[in-house]
């Protein structure tokens, strides 16, 4: 039991900090910096699939005219997945500034809209986000400098969470995606990153190969173009913003389908996890994602061991810690449901909700309910 209770622990313990320190050395020993030129400025199609984005298609619109880029260089798609409230209309309003509305018949979910035009696109470079996420003016001049270096082919920008609320999602997943953010830096010094962000990347148009419907698309399409030789980087300074979920089942709900649809897809493409295929990539993966995933199954280890243990008189300090932290979980769940603001339970809380949604996205992944078609949460529309 005692050797139970140590590997589960030290797993867990690998998956949070110790790749976190590992990737850190490694990117400090390889230094694979890029070759920017920020005079670089091919023409760039920004993609836009919407389905029902009424509420900030506008915004998005909006935002995408406003950016630096040259304006002639920039062209500005929207991808109606068969919207049925007034994203197209909205969308038609800005024909005449040159924004293009492609419209899907019948939906089928993110990943077949973009399987549906990329294909098709005429530029040099493809800039792929989401309705919801907003740039910095520079974001797009940032992101396309560095394939001014012949060695990249996938470039991912930096997600900023703009609202401050304080319930523990969102508080939790601040939290999250600062280590993510620090992550991909790290990754993108050794090599390459573990896959990028649908909330703004841009590849090479060339490189785009369409992935099946129920597939994570950003996760994917990133990916083959790692397969086919080039890099995958980080650009800290193309800055996006979006809203974080604020309801707790939202979050539940959208973590489970992230895992869900990210483990179907590694199992249809497991050549990513063969390391004399693709070398550190599979080690990156496996340590920045699967590992992570296979945390609440670690955590069930180390609690029945450790109960086990107790039941037996030994480890009883350490097994008033973590139900103290069990119930500082609970608790801080039980306050946000209520309204209450946390500094000291949310983390707890957002630690149990998102181990839970992963041991869900499992079960999912293997029962083969992955779905194509999701719907955004309402509470990241800002």
């Amino acid at each position: 039991m005692e050797t139970l209770l140590l590997a589960s622990l030290l797993l867990t313990v690998y998956a949070y900090a110790g790749y976190p320190l590992c990737i850190t050395a490694l990117g400090l020993l390889r230094n694979r910096r890029v070759h920017k030129d920020t005079g670089f400025e091919p023409e760039v199609t920004l993609v836009i699939p919407a389905h029902n984005e009424e509420k900030v298609i506008r915004e998005k619109i909006e935002n995408s005219l406003s950016l630096t880029y040259p304006h002639e260089r920039l062209h500005v798609m929207v991808v109606s997945d068969a919207s049925t409230d007034a994203t197209d209309t909205i969308v038609g309003d800005y024909a005449s500034r040159g924004v293009v509305l492609e419209r899907l018949s019948r939906r089928g979910g993110k990943t077949r809209a973009l399987n549906s035009v990329v294909p098709h696109v005429a530029t040099e470079v493809v800039v792929l986000c989401d309705a919801n996420v907003m740039f910095a003016p520079n974001a797009i001049s940032e992101l396309v400098s560095n394939f001014a270096d012949p060695e990249v082919g996938c470039v991912c920008g930096r997600k900023i969470y703009r609202n401050s609320c304080p319930a523990a999602t969102a508080r939790g997943e601040r939290l999250y995606w600062t280590l993510e953010e620090y992550l991909k830096r790290c990754e993108s010094l050794s090599g390459s990153v573990a896959g990028a962000d649908g909330a703004i990347y841009a590849i090479r148009t060339r490189l785009f190969v369409p992935v099946q419907d129920e597939l994570s698309d950003d996760f994917l399409i990133s990916l083959n173009v790692h397969s086919q030789g080039y890099r995958i980087v980080s650009e800290p300074h193309a800055l996006a913003f979006e809203s974080t979920t604020t309801v707790a089942s939202e979050e539940f709900r959208r973590k489970n389908r992230i895992v869900a649809t990210a483990l179907r897809t590694l199992t249809r493409h497991l050549h990513l996890l063969n390391p004399f295929r693709s070398g550190l990539m599979a080690w990156r993966i496996m340590s920045h994602k699967v590992i992570r995933w296979m945390v609440p199954f670690f955590l069930l280890t180390f609690g029945f061991s450790l109960t086990v243990l107790v039941m037996r008189g030994r480890y009883v300090g350490l097994g008033i810690v973590v139900a103290a932290f069990l119930a500082a979980g609970l608790l801080g769940g039980l306050l946000q449901r209520a309204g209450k603001r946390s500094r000291v339970f949310s983390l707890p809380f957002y630690f149990l909700l998102v181990n839970a949604a992963a041991l869900v996205g499992w079960v999912k992944s293997l029962t083969g309910k992955v779905h194509p078609i999701w719907n955004k949460p309402e509470s990241s529309r800002g």
